[in-house]
C-alpha cells in the first residue's frame, strides 16, 4: 500500500489504522522531500517504508523481498491457527495453561479468579453461572478428597475461598457445616457427606454475599448475638496488623463494631445483619480487600492506619484498650464534650445524646468499639451508616420520625453556643422550612424518616 505525504497529519492518521487492522501488509510512503527526521516518525507509527516519488531498481526489489518475506509470515500463522483449532489439539489430554476448566478436571485447582467468566452462562446473583457452580461442587468434592474425605477445621481455608467467600470466614463456615449437621462444635474435622449437604441446602444457586448473610444469620440466632459471629471475622482479620494494633480483646471488639457499623447505624439495641445492606456495601468483596491489604469500597474504614487513628484518639482522651476490663479505661461523657468543643463539631446535648442512643444511657461510659463508631460517623457524615447514627441521635422522643419539637430541642441550644462565638444563626422556623423542602416528606407534621432521608440525592 503506497500513501502520499501530501497531508502529513492524514498519512500518520490512515498508516496507524491500516497497521492496527492489516499486521501483513507493506506500508511504503512516497512524497518529495523525505527528511530523517519525517521517516523516523512514521516508522514508530508502523510505516515499513519512506521513499521519494520516484523510485531506483534496488528500492524496487527492496519492496518485493519484503512483500514476499510478509506473505511468509502470514502463511505461517494461518497454518499455526489451523492447528490449534483442529480436533486433536481439543481432545487432548494435556491441559492447556489457559483451560481453567481442564486444569480442574484433572486435580488442580486455581483460585476463583482466575476462572473466566466467558465459559459460563451467567444466572441471576450466582457466584459465576449454573456451569460454575456445577463446576464448585466437583472442584470441592476433588479437593475434600485430597484429605481422605476429611477435612480438619485448620485446613477449611481453600474450600472457603473457592465457595468465593473471605478466608477470615473460615471458623464460621466450619461451624455453620458442623451446627447444620447436629454435630458437636467442637469437632475438629469436617466431612465430606456432611458439607455437601450443608453446600447444597444453604450455597448452591446463592451468591458469595447471600452464603455469608445464612451463615451469619444462623450462627446469630443460635448463639443470641448479633456480634458473636463478627468478632470471628474480626479477629482473623486483624492477624496480619496484629503488630500495629496489639492484641487486646478491646481491638477485636472495635472492628467488629465497625463492621457492624458498616451494615447498620442505627443505635446497638436495634442494628441488624440484613442481606440487603450485606449486598449495599459489598460485603464479601469488602472484607476480601481487607485480606488483600487493598482496603477499598465501605470497608476503607478497617485500614492499619484508619484503627491505629482510633486507638491513639482515644488513650489520649485517657482511655485504655486491654484484655481485661478491670485494667481498661472508658470515656466518660465529659471527655468527649470536651473534644467535640475543641473541634467545634457537635453540642454538648448531643453528646448525651449520643450515649443514650448508641452507649446504652448517660450513665454508662464509651469503649473503645463505641468511639470508633462515633469518630467513623463525625468522619464519614454523608455515608448511609453515618446518617442512621445521627438520625437516631437527634430522635429524642424514639417515634422514628425527626419532628420539629426534635430539631427545635438541638438548635435552641445551638444558638446562644454560637452567640458567645459572635455568630448569629438564622431563625429556627426559617431553617426547618428549608429542611422540610429539600426532604418532602410524607407527613410534614410529624417530620422525616430515616428511609425518606435516606432517599434523598446525595447534594441534600
Amino acid at each position: 500500500v503506497f500513501l502520499s505525504l501530501s497531508s502529513l497529519g492524514v498519512t500518520l492518521q490512515l498508516v496507524k489504522q491500516i497497521r492496527a487492522f492489516c499486521p501483513y501488509v507493506v506500508l511504503v510512503c512516497a512524497g518529495d522531500p523525505v527528511g530523517s527526521d519525517l521517516a523516523a516518525k512514521l516508522g514508530r507509527n508502523g510505516a515499513d517504508r519512506c521513499l521519494p516519488l520516484k523510485i531506483s531498481t534496488t528500492e524496487s526489489r527492496s519492496l518485493r523481498a519484503l512483500v514476499s518475506e510478509r506473505d511468509h509470515m502470514y502463511g505461517e500463522d494461518r497454518r499455526r491457527s489451523r492447528h490449534t483449532r483442529s480436533s486433536g489439539c481439543l481432545r487432548s489430554d494435556a491441559a492447556r495453561k489457559d483451560d481453567t476448566f481442564a486444569l480442574i478436571k484433572q486435580g488442580t485447582l486455581p483460585p476463583v479468579a482466575s476462572i473466566r467468566r466467558s465459559h459460563t452462562i451467567s444466572g441471576p446473583n450466582l457466584i459465576g453461572g449454573y456451569s460454575r457452580n456445577a463446576m464448585e461442587r466437583q472442584a470441592i468434592e476433588k479437593l475434600f478428597h485430597r484429605y481422605n474425605a476429611v477435612i480438619a477445621r485448620e485446613h477449611l481455608g481453600p474450600i472457603t475461598t473457592l465457595c468465593g467467600l473471605p478466608s477470615c470466614a473460615s471458623s464460621l463456615l466450619a461451624r455453620s457445616v458442623l451446627m447444620y449437621c447436629d454435630r458437636n462444635q467442637h469437632t475438629r474435622c469436617i466431612e465430606l457427606d456432611d458439607f455437601m449437604r450443608f453446600w447444597a441446602d444453604r450455597f448452591d444457586g446463592n451468591s458469595s454475599d447471600q452464603r455469608m448473610y445464612h451463615m451469619m444469620r444462623s450462627l446469630a440466632l443460635a448463639k443470641s448475638s448479633r456480634l458473636d459471629c463478627l468478632l470471628g471475622l474480626s479477629e482473623a482479620l486483624l492477624r496480619g496488623v496484629r503488630l500495629l494494633t496489639g492484641a487486646e480483646l478491646d481491638v477485636v471488639h472495635m472492628v467488629a463494631e465497625l463492621i457492624l457499623f458498616r451494615l447498620s447505624g442505627a443505635a446497638r439495641s436495634e442494628s441488624q445483619v440484613t442481606e440487603r445492606a450485606m449486598r449495599r456495601v459489598d460485603f464479601c468483596a469488602g472484607l476480601i480487600s481487607a485480606e488483600s491489604d487493598l482496603y477499598v469500597g465501605s470497608f476503607s474504614i478497617l485500614e492499619p492506619t484508619r484503627l491505629m487513628e482510633y486507638i491513639r484518639q482515644f488513650e489520649a482522651l485517657g482511655g485504655r484498650a486491654a484484655n481485661d476490663p478491670m485494667v481498661a479505661s472508658e470515656l466518660e461523657p465529659s471527655a468527649i464534650m470536651s473534644l467535640c468543643q475543641a473541634r467545634g463539631s457537635i453540642i454538648p446535648r448531643a453528646v448525651t445524646s449520643v450515649f443514650s442512643a448508641h452507649v446504652g444511657g448517660i450513665s454508662r461510659a464509651m469503649r473503645l468499639a463505641d468511639f470508633a463508631r462515633f469518630w467513623t460517623a463525625q468522619i464519614e457524615v454523608s455515608s448511609t451508616s453515618a446518617v442512621e447514627y445521627w438520625f437516631h441521635v437527634l430522635d429524642e422522643d424514639l417515634d422514628g420520625y425527626l419532628s420539629r419539637e426534635d430539631a427545635h430541642t438541638f438548635y435552641s441550644e445551638k444558638v446562644p453556643l454560637k452567640l458567645q462565638e459572635g455568630v448569629h444563626l438564622c431563625e429556627f422556623a426559617n431553617v426547618w422550612a428549608s429542611v422540610l423542602d429539600m426532604v418532602a416528606p410524607r407527613d410534614p407534621e410529624r417530620g422525616f424518616t430515616v428511609s425518606e432521608l435516606l432517599g434523598l440525592p446525595e447534594k441534600h
